[in-house]
């Protein structure tokens, strides 16, 4: 056989395979895309607001409030949590006090809205949220990760609405600048994610979200909770959010900054214990360093209210068990219900 014929024979081979491959990429997507559109459905059914969804003009965003008492709680969760992560101690506060826990705009039950994500952003929807749903201020502010320097974003742009602040575990704007390289004005000038939320976008509209993470927090949430867990994160919002939020995590680290200085409000600060294991090219000494400088941040921010306390590590706790481990939330709830307690008198 001659190499022209050899050459013809690999083309056509070659031709063959790309075309049965994209066909069956394609019969992927589609039924990919079928599985996510049928998951979407059960879980609109299985899992409804528990709470208001209120409409903001944009979109609606939910909000669910529960107990009584004269103080009202705030609760405001990381980057991807939403109301549904303060099942750990939501039920010891609403013997106290009014609870609220709401969603960020495209995660939980809330809509999408107008596409910002920065900190202040994110502080001034939700201070729309807390006047259209009517909830009682100031109020009790408990933020734990990315939700503890929203809270600090928010005192720092309104005041009036904040009686006392709980912060667990809040970022240091160092850390969540750690892999921007560019200056101030580039970080505060960012307004948009880019392909990284076009990439999720599609990985959760093809089902590959709903698929890979079916067993997500299984183990630290329980079967019941794990399946509603899964219906969030499976949400085709929800993926596209959450890296919205770290791409604008810069522009929310300098807007932190310009945010300290909490007068003489009722502040404590909660610490997640010094058990972190070493990432990437981390050593042990790193992570003891960084635990220290950590440490350093949160005593900072304590001293800057006259009522400031804090840092209060919890023993064993990691930083989601502090806020989701019946054993490591106790010492957070008294320091919640001390604060309330503190803020009546």
């Amino acid at each position: 056989m001659s190499s022209k014929h050899v050459r013809g024979t690999i083309l056509r081979i070659a031709r063959a395979v790309l075309l049965v491959g994209a066909v069956l990429l394609g019969g992927a997507l589609v039924v990919g895309s079928i599985y996510q559109a049928l998951g979407v459905r059960t879980d609109r059914a299985q899992y409804p607001p528990p709470g208001e969804l209120v409409d903001l003009g944009s979109h609606r965003m939910h909000i669910s409030c529960g107990g009584s008492g004269a103080a009202t709680v705030l609760l405001d969760s990381g980057a991807g949590g939403w109301s549904m992560h303060w099942f750990a101690i939501r039920p010891y506060l609403e013997s106290h006090a009014r609870v609220c826990a709401f969603d960020r705009s495209g995660l939980g039950w809330s809509e999408e809205g107008p596409g910002a994500y920065d900190g202040e952003a994110i502080a001034r929807e939700l201070h729309v949220l807390l006047e259209e749903a009517e909830v009682p201020r100031p109020l009790i502010y408990v933020g734990h990760s990315l939700g503890a320097n929203i809270a600090q974003i928010y005192y720092g742009l309104f005041p009036e609405d904040v009686a006392g602040m709980v912060l667990i575990d809040p970022g240091r704007p160092e850390d969540l600048l750690e892999d921007f390289e560019g200056t101030r004005e580039e970080a505060l000038a960012i307004d948009r994610c880019g392909w990284r939320c076009g990439l999720g976008s599609f990985a959760t509209r093809v089902g590959a979200v709903r698929f890979f993470n079916r067993n997500a927090g299984r183990r630290t949430l329980g079967e019941e909770r794990q399946a509603e867990f899964h219906a969030g994160i499976s949400r085709q919002s929800n993926l596209r959010t959450v890296l919205a939020y770290l791409a604008y995590l810069p522009k929310t680290a300098y807007q932190n900054l310009a945010a300290e200085g909490f007068d003489d409000v009722l502040l404590t600060l909660l610490s997640s214990d010094d058990n972190r294991a070493p990432e990437g090219e981390e050593t042990e000494e790193d992570v003891r360093l960084w635990y220290q400088a950590v440490q350093r941040h949160l005593a900072d921010l304590a001293s800057q209210s006259t009522r400031g306390r804090g840092p209060i590590v919890v023993e064993g706790a990691t930083h989601q068990s502090i806020v989701t481990d019946e054993q490591h939330v106790q010492p957070v709830v008294e320091e919640i219900l001390r604060i309330v307690n503190e803020s009546q008198s």
